[in-house]
């Protein structure tokens, strides 16, 4: 029957609305495989004739049906927010019967950030056990009516029941067939995806207040205690994201992004009345392990906005190596460079550093003050590079990260990720340009092409 649906899901930040609108849904087609001598009795008998088509259609392709349905949603404003099937392997076909001249209907697929609209007559199919939601506006009485057909993936056919989606990591066999096996699939944890949903929360004069409410104590510690303990193993899967490499199937952890993308424990001075020795603090982030590294190319490190070498390029080094990873050559860059004295002999032989400015612009003569460009001079796909950039300039950092994402990142050729994107964040005394909300697309983007990108303090 019709309906009038709202639905409220408190997670760790403020209740929001996860189906809100006015549909009604009719079964085309539902239920098991009869067994021998059994009638078959999972056609619709208010609508036999398309159920059989759908059959005949589909079974003659070798897809195995699992169901079909007719949903019809009604203006002005329907919404479904992100949702997923509970199993893997089910891909799910759309077809529109009908769309009001008016009625705009759009499916967004989050895995890639990609969307579809709705035209009448045409179908198209999608993983629904990946993140998607729906939206349908209309002015009008008339509703947008859809097929819904739901089928086995093709190549899980025969090969068992589906894995839960819960389970970590993903089954390789299930992405393998239609993900590229040379960029690992980035998976945030639902820690993340909460903070990344409810990110312009943090713009709001309660900001403060509801980072300390909903980023508990608890999951502060046990986010900073894992990680003392250097155990992979046991990390927490509802904390900690992770890349998932398909050509072997493992997982590499990474912090995840949250609150103000600094340490989780800097703001909330009731909470932890130490929390001004936070504010630099880097015990929270998580660097790759040499054990991760399948290649035996160089490892490079490029440091842009040194300030002193003790708190930057040592801190890199020294954090490095204890991971089992040393450096074969070191670039830095920062006009007054202090503590230079305090730098080994066996590092400094192997460094390069400049008092030059980091420029973005791009030519001949910048080549060595531009990051960017001295990147894809000198990494190569089997290098293993990290890059911190720190230069106190958004308008340039910035445009250096476009850079990124056009050359190296595209191509392969940076491994990990060093930001401090300076925002303005008033309620937290910070100031700078942009959004919290557009910087934690940023450092998506960059974890969704196969950076490990990390928010520096």
């Amino acid at each position: 029957p019709n309906s009038w649906c709202w639905e409220e899901d408190s997670g760790i930040l403020p209740e929001y609305s996860r189906f809100r609108g006015f549909w009604e849904t009719g079964i085309v087609f539902m239920g098991k495989e009869p067994q021998p001598g059994e009638e078959d009795q999972r056609c619709s008998k208010l609508l036999p004739r398309t159920c059989r088509v759908i059959q005949e259609i589909l079974g003659a392709s070798g897809l195995t049906i699992t169901g079909a349905t007719i949903s019809s949603v009604f203006g002005p404003y329907t919404s479904i927010f992100p949702h997923a099937a509970k199993t893997q392997g089910r891909f799910r076909l759309h077809c529109v019967l009908q769309l009001p001249s008016d009625g705009i209907s759009l499916l967004r697929v989050h895995v890639h950030g990609r969307e579809r609209y709705h035209r009448r007559g045409e179908c198209f199919w999608f993983d629904e056990s990946t993140d998607h939601d729906a939206e349908f506006i209309s002015k009008g009485t008339e509703p947008r009516v859809l097929l819904m057909v739901d089928i086995e993936h093709p190549q899980l056919q025969g090969k068992g029941q589906p894995e839960p989606v819960s389970a970590m990591p993903f089954s390789a066999r299930y992405w393998s067939s239609f993900l590229p096996s040379d960029q690992p699939l980035y998976v945030p944890s639902p820690l993340e995806a909460e903070w990344l949903r409810h990110a312009e929360w943090m713009e709001t004069d309660k900001a403060p207040l509801l980072l300390c409410e909903r980023l508990p104590r608890r999951t502060v510690a046990k986010w900073l205690e894992e990680l003392e303990t250097s155990d992979l193993d046991a990390l927490s899967p509802s904390i900690f994201s992770a890349f998932w490499h398909l050509h072997d199937a493992s997982l590499h952890w990474i912090e995840p992004l949250v609150a103000t993308l600094q340490h989780p424990a800097s703001h909330c001075q009731n909470m932890w009345p130490e929390n001004f020795r936070h504010l630099e603090s880097r015990g929270y982030l998580l660097l790759s392990r040499n054990d991760w590294l399948a290649d035996p190319g160089q490892r490079i490190l490029f440091d842009a906005g040194v300030s002193t070498y003790k708190n930057s390029t040592s801190w890199l080094f020294q954090s490095y190596s204890r991971n089992g990873i040393v450096f074969d050559r070191i670039f830095g860059w920062e006009m007054q460079l202090e503590g230079h004295e305090q730098i080994p002999l066996h590092v400094l032989q192997q460094s390069s550093f400049s008092t030059d400015p980091v420029v973005s612009t791009k030519d001949g003569h910048s080549a060595t003050a531009n990051p960017v460009q001295l990147i894809s001079q000198l990494c190569q796909p089997e290098d293993f590079c990290v890059f911190k950039l720190d230069i106190n300039r958004s308008v340039t950092e910035r445009e250096l990260v476009d850079q990124l994402l056009e050359g190296p990142v595209s191509q392969g050729l940076l491994d990990e990720f060093f930001w401090k994107d300076q925002v303005e964040m008033p309620h937290f005394g910070l100031s700078g340009s942009g959004s919290l909300q557009q910087s934690y697309h940023r450092f998506l983007r960059l974890r969704n092409h196969g950076v490990r990108a990390h928010s520096w303090p």
